[in-house]
């Protein structure tokens, strides 16, 4: 019986029938049948069946994989949002978030509020807290945007003014050294926003410090 078995598993392997597929006709573990064939040439035709297979299961695996990881991060964005619900947004909400982004992005020694980055979404985050949370004066907004040579200024100019909401006459344009012929595909430049206000500035400054202490209980 066993013997008919290893021929018949055999047979099947040289028509290009995977391991799996011999396992399941003949109630054999994938381990016997590799060892029973393990010795034999395979025909060249079962050799491409057998390839064809192996990149067929590889995709599945790929494309199940993808599956899992898509429904994991679903669900991490679903219970996000559902986070997000329960926040009302306050001026002293807005100001601490505004002052984060602040603390990582902008100029503590100037003398004025100068927040520079080359993310457009933070920097609209940014805008429309500081926006929020404190009283501006529109007129006093201004940005100098950082450009590589391959860069069109005008362009560009149009670009930030949409994310920024200020007009492009109040953005001035630094150009930067360029080095070799590295062009970077979807990059919009580097951004500083100017705001000439030494109280808002200290203000920010006293949100990310006082209220990392109260919050975390001296964190800073």
């Amino acid at each position: 019986m066993k013997l008919n078995l290893k021929t018949r598993a055999i047979e099947l392997r040289k028509q290009g029938f995977s391991h799996g597929d011999i396992r399941k006709k003949l109630g054999i573990s994938k381990s016997t049948s590799s060892l029973w064939t393990k010795d034999i040439t395979l025909p060249l035709e079962a050799q491409n069946i057998l390839a064809i297979k192996t990149e067929a299961a590889r995709k599945k695996g790929r494309e199940s994989r993808s599956t899992r990881i898509k429904l994991k991060y679903d669900l991490i964005k679903k219970s996000v949002i559902e986070d997000l619900k329960s926040i009302k947004l306050s001026k002293s909400l807005a100001k601490l978030l505004c002052s984060m982004l602040y603390w990582g992005e902008g100029s503590k020694s100037s003398g004025r509020v100068v927040f520079t980055n080359s993310d457009p979404e933070m920097v609209n985050a940014f805008m429309r807290l500081f926006r929020y949370a404190f009283v501006i004066n529109e007129d006093k907004i201004t940005a100098t945007l950082h450009l590589h040579p391959y860069h069109n200024e005008r362009t560009q100019k149009i670009y930030w003014s949409d994310k920024i909401n200020i007009p492009t006459e109040k953005i001035h344009i630094f150009h930067k050294t360029s080095y070799g012929n590295v062009i970077r595909n979807n990059y919009q430049g580097c951004i500083a926003i100017n705001y000439g206000s030494m109280e808002i500035l200290n203000e920010l400054m006293y949100y990310y410090t006082a209220g990392t202490e109260i919050l975390f209980g001296g964190f800073v």
